[in-house]
């Protein structure tokens, strides 16, 4: 008895001993997966803005939830963070090139730009002019330097400024000569004027001198002022003043100037897609170089591989979106932009290089051709960068009539086959099918 005793003794000391570093083992193991709980919580939540809300409370506008409980707060509390996406307000558009108005955006590029866009609210409301105005037409030109009040009393004072019906402009307006072209202009025409009014002639047929309205225009001062501005520039319309102005500051600062800006950028990223795709030194063979190139990326991490899936990506997602920016048909660009693969033969990287940069430039030649038709004459800016401009023609592409240096209107020599066409400009051809105006580059039906 006495030695079952002991062993019974012994027996109910190991299961005590068991059960203690059972219970150790168990405590330490809650304690790990709370622990693991709370790092992955406070990972997913890093740097965010954090609420708070029970199981009855009314859950935060515009706030997701977080997929994970806090272990440290009681059961049924629910955090929320602002989202990571949000929608582009039209104020902000100015401020994000190449979005459109209510496209999703990550939240933390919007906070950026909401946050230039008050900075430039702040600068304009506390700045004062950068100096005061020294004439009406000053504060016109410039009317952002300038308070509202200041531009409404510059506005009235042009309009009053030669009401006079004895007001005359110095000088006697010359004959134009008969042996310039429609669309150049007599600079001999200024010769008879005043300095000051010539100013005016010249900032008119730019569509940059704030026109006077009403019975300010009927004086004589105006009449012979809008008179030497149609002989000096025969393109010159009085009557369209008003569209033609806009339409120039849409291509100086509005939505068309982004747009070519947007375009120029593409080209651009193209261009160090374009040396990234080389880099991967591929065969001629894509199915030889998908093996390769998956083995260097996944196994070897060659960093010449998200090199250019990085700029891959970002071409295509920019190439969409400038389309969409510029009223083009995604199906239009998307073909190409999906072609763009890590696999592809030299031969196939030339090719669909050749095809975005034809791509942009068939869309710069149609904002060229928007732009001209509006004013009536050819564009006195170019569409290109210098460096977009070496690309296209690295690539066959020629830059007529867009590149830095190039001659409006003197585009001929790029055509085997010119004529006059319906509305008198030269046409050209190489083909004898397909005719385009050698002023406009537009393509004659």
């Amino acid at each position: 008895n006495y030695f079952q005793g002991l062993e019974s003794g012994r027996q109910e000391e190991r299961r005590i001993t068991a059960q203690g570093r059972q219970d150790v083992a168990q405590t330490q193991a809650g304690q790990d997966t709370a622990r693991r709980q709370q790092n992955a919580f406070d990972v997913l939540t890093k740097g965010r803005t954090l609420v708070y809300r029970g199981p009855n409370d009314p859950v935060p506008q515009g706030w997701e939830p977080i997929p994970l409980a806090n272990p440290a707060l009681p059961g049924g509390w629910q955090a929320y963070a602002p989202s990571p996406l949000a929608t582009v307000p039209k104020e902000l558009l100015p401020y994000l090139p190449g979005y459109q108005e209510g496209e999703t955006i990550d939240r933390d590029a919007l906070e950026r730009a909401t946050k230039t866009y008050q900075g430039q609210i702040e600068k304009q409301a506390t700045q004062a002019p950068q100096k005061p105005p020294g004439s009406p037409t000053e504060v016109l030109m410039n009317p952002q330097a300038f308070t509202p009040a200041q531009v409404q009393t510059a506005q009235k004072l042009i309009d009053q400024e030669h009401r006079d019906p004895n007001a005359q402009p110095g000088g006697v307006i010359a004959a134009r000569n008969p042996s310039l072209p429609t669309d150049q202009r007599d600079e001999g025409i200024l010769q008879g004027l005043r300095p000051a009014d010539s100013a005016i002639v010249k900032q008119l047929v730019d569509y940059k001198y704030p026109m006077p309205s009403g019975m300010a225009l009927r004086t004589p001062f105006w009449q012979k002022i809008i008179g030497a501005a149609a002989q000096y520039d025969p393109t010159f319309d009085a009557s369209q003043y008003s569209n033609r102005q806009k339409l120039r500051n849409d291509f100086m600062s509005g939505k068309s100037s982004q747009s070519i800006n947007a375009l120029n950028t593409v080209a651009q990223h193209i261009g160090q897609m374009e040396q990234n795709w080389a880099a991967l030194k591929n065969s001629g063979s894509p199915m030889w170089n998908a093996p390769i190139n998956w083995i260097e990326q996944h196994a070897g991490g060659d960093p010449r591989m998200s090199a250019f899936a990085n700029d891959s990506h970002a071409v295509a997602d920019e190439l969409m979106r400038t389309w969409r920016q510029t009223q083009g048909s995604d199906s239009e660009v998307k073909q190409w932009a999906d072609q763009i693969g890590m696999n592809a033969s030299p031969a196939q990287q030339q090719n669909i290089t050749t095809e975005l940069y034809k791509l942009i430039g068939g869309k710069l030649a149609a904002l060229k051709s928007q732009y001209e038709t509006g004013m009536g004459k050819p564009a006195d800016f170019h569409m290109l960068a210098p460096e977009t401009a070496k690309r296209f023609q690295a690539h066959g592409v020629p830059p007529v009539d867009l590149a830095p240096g190039s001659t409006y209107g003197s585009s001929a020599q790029s055509y085997s086959m010119t004529a006059t066409g319906p509305n008198g400009h030269k046409v050209g051809s190489n083909d004898g099918k397909a005719w385009f105006d050698i002023q406009t580059g537009a393509k004659v039906k």
